[in-house]
């Protein structure tokens, strides 16, 4: 089992579930930026959150199919091939967190503190958006 704290570096958690097309929508925003998260020593965390995964594998496989089905045919490494999908197979960090609402978006510092987080769709394509992103990509990279 992995968990954030086996993550090294700052990260941005995204708290995303099946049936969110906002979710998937801002994993492929995040894919874009790729170039400036690695610059900086960012990883994404794409954690697929569930209050009832009695059986994980199960629904993971539901999760795949369900992403090539929407995705025209394409596959997880198709669209997202530099994230690495996780899965919270106990369910608990939809309760621990708080989740109101997905994605949740969580900028964790080095040493796994919360330095930012946000819920909703983010649109970091428009001019402002981007500079805000760029903004919390800075604050995130020099965090403790």
């Amino acid at each position: 089992m992995v968990t954030l704290a086996d993550i090294e570096g700052p990260k941005i958690v995204v708290l995303w579930s099946l049936t969110c097309v906002p979710c998937i929508k801002l994993l492929v925003a995040l894919q874009g930026f790729e170039k400036e998260m690695v610059s900086r020593g960012i990883k994404v965390v794409p954690l697929l959150i569930s209050s009832n995964m009695q059986q994980p594998q199960v629904y993971w496989q539901t999760v795949v199919y369900f992403l090539a089905k929407s995705l025209k045919g394409g596959s997880w490494q198709t669209y997202f091939s530099k994230l690495t999908p996780y899965y919270d197979s106990a369910g608990k960090v939809f309760d621990y967190m708080r989740v109101q609402a997905t994605p949740t978006i969580l900028l964790l510092s080095k040493t796994n503190q919360v330095v930012e987080r946000k819920e909703g769709m983010q649109d970091w394509s428009s001019v402002q958006g981007n500079a805000e992103l760029m903004m919390l990509l800075d604050t995130l990279a020099e965090a403790d």
